[in-house]
C-alpha cells in the first residue's frame, strides 16, 4: 500500500501545482498551457491508478467491467504525458519547422495505434487482461505501450539537440533534466509491476518543470508577457561574451507617441496598445528569438534568424502593425520606430556600444517619421 499512499501524494502535489498555473499571469505563454495539459492527464492516470488498485480482487459483478475500462483508458492515456512534452520542447525551440511537422504526424500514428491496441486488449488479451478474481495480469505487447513514450522522449531529445547552440545552458539542463525521473520510474516498474511509480515520477519532473517556470515568470513583464529589461540585459551579455560564429539580430522597438495614447485616451488603452504589440512581437519571430519589453512604451528584439535579412524581419512587425490599424480595435492608428543591428564577430562590438547604436537608429526612424508627418500636414 506504500505505493497507493504515494500515488494519493503525487495526486495532491499535481492539484496544487495546476491551481498555482491556473493563475499564472502569463497567459501568453503557450509553454505553461501545454505543462497544464501535461498536469491534468497525469493527474487522470494516477486517479486511475488508485481506482483501480482500490477495486483490484474485490468480487462484486460491477467491477470487472470498471476494471476493463479503466485499465484500457490508462493504456490509452498513458503516451500523452510524452506527446504533450515534445510539443512543449517543439514549442520551445520553435514554432513551426518541417521536422516538428512530421514529428507531429508520426506521434499522432502512434496515438492512433496505441489507442486500438488498448480497445482490442478486452477480446485478444495484447495489453493487459483481468482475470476471474478480478485481477490484473499483463499482455505480451505491453512494453509497446511504454516504447511509445520512449519514441516521443527521443523525438523531444533530437529535436533539444538539434538546437542546443540556441538554448542557454541553464534552460537546456532543466529540459534535459526534465525527463530522467519517469524515464527511470518506468524502468523500474517495467521490472517491479506491483510498484506503482512511473507517475509519481513524472509528478516530480513537474515539480522541476514548475520551479523551472516560476523562476521564467520572475524574468517577465507583467503587463506584456515580455522578458524583462533585466533579462534583456544579462540574455545580451551572454550572446556577446559567447561570440556566436554567424551572429546576431538587435532590435529596439518604440511606440510613437505613446504619451500621447496615455493622455488621450487614458492609460487603459495604453496598455491595451502594449499587450497588441507584444502579441505582434511575438507572433513576427521565432520562438527561440528573443523578445522583451525595456520600457514603458520601449522593447528589444534579439533574433537567431540569420537566413532571413534584419530588413525583412521589420517588415513582418510593420506588417502586423498594418493589420492592427486595419482591424479598427483602437480609434487612432499604431506606429512604430524600429532601429536594428546586426552582431558579428567582424565587428566584435561590446553590449553597451551593440545597445547604444541600436538605440540610435531607432531615434534616426522616429526623426524621419516625425519629419513625414510634418510634411504631410
Amino acid at each position: 500500500m506504500a505505493s497507493l499512499d504515494l500515488s494519493i501524494y503525487a495526486l495532491s502535489i499535481l492539484v496544487v501545482l495546476f491551481v498555482s498555473l491556473q493563475t499564472d499571469k502569463f497567459v501568453y505563454d503557450q509553454k505553461i498551457t501545454i505543462l497544464k495539459q501535461i498536469i491534468f492527464v497525469v493527474g487522470i492516470l494516477i486517479g486511475l491508478d488508485i481506482l483501480l488498485v482500490s477495486l483490484e480482487g474485490l468480487q462484486h459483478s460491477f467491477i470487472n467491467n470498471i476494471l476493463w475500462i479503466g485499465n484500457t483508458l490508462s493504456f490509452i492515456l498513458s503516451p500523452l504525458p510524452s506527446f504533450f512534452w515534445l510539443a512543449y520542447i517543439g514549442v520551445f525551440v520553435h514554432e513551426k519547422t518541417s521536422i516538428i511537422q512530421t514529428f507531429k504526424k508520426i506521434s499522432v500514428l502512434f496515438l492512433v495505434f496505441n489507442a486500438c491496441v488498448a480497445l482490442l486488449s478486452k477480446p485478444f488479451g495484447f495489453y493487459f487482461t483481468i482475470n476471474n478474481l478480478n485481477v490484473y495480469e499483463r499482455g505480451p505487447v505491453v512494453l509497446f505501450n511504454s516504447a511509445i513514450s520512449y519514441v516521443f522522449i527521443m523525438f523531444a531529445t533530437i529535436l533539444l539537440i538539434k538546437n542546443i547552440r540556441y538554448i542557454r545552458k541553464q534552460d537546456f539542463f532543466a529540459l534535459v533534466i526534465f525527463i530522467v525521473p519517469p524515464t527511470v520510474s518506468n524502468l523500474i516498474q517495467i521490472a517491479n509491476p506491483g510498484i506503482l511509480i512511473v507517475w509519481p515520477g513524472i509528478v516530480f519532473s513537474l515539480l522541476i518543470a514548475f520551479v523551472y517556470v516560476q523562476n521564467k515568470t520572475m524574468s517577465k513583464d507583467y503587463l506584456s508577457g515580455l522578458y524583462n529589461k533585466m533579462e534583456y540585459e544579462t540574455v545580451l551579455d551572454n550572446l556577446v561574451s559567447r561570440k556566436p560564429k554567424k551572429g546576431f539580430v538587435g532590435m529596439i522597438i518604440d511606440i510613437n507617441d505613446f504619451k500621447s495614447i496615455n493622455d488621450t485616451y487614458g492609460h487603459d488603452v495604453g496598455d491595451r496598445v502594449i499587450q497588441e504589440i507584444s502579441r505582434i512581437l511575438i507572433k513576427s519571430f521565432r520562438v527561440n528569438d528573443f523578445v522583451a519589453r525595456i520600457g514603458g512604451d520601449e522593447f528589444a528584439v534579439l533574433a537567431h534568424s540569420h537566413h532571413v535579412h534584419p530588413s525583412m524581419l521589420k517588415q513582418r512587425v510593420l506588417k502586423g502593425i498594418e493589420q492592427l490599424n486595419q482591424s479598427e480595435k483602437f480609434q487612432f492608428d499604431v506606429s512604430l520606430s524600429i532601429g536594428y543591428l546586426v552582431w558579428s564577430r567582424q565587428s566584435n562590438l561590446d553590449k553597451d556600444t551593440f545597445f547604444q547604436i541600436m538605440d540610435k537608429n531607432m531615434y534616426q526612424e522616429k526623426i524621419k517619421s516625425k519629419e513625414e508627418v510634418n510634411a504631410t500636414v
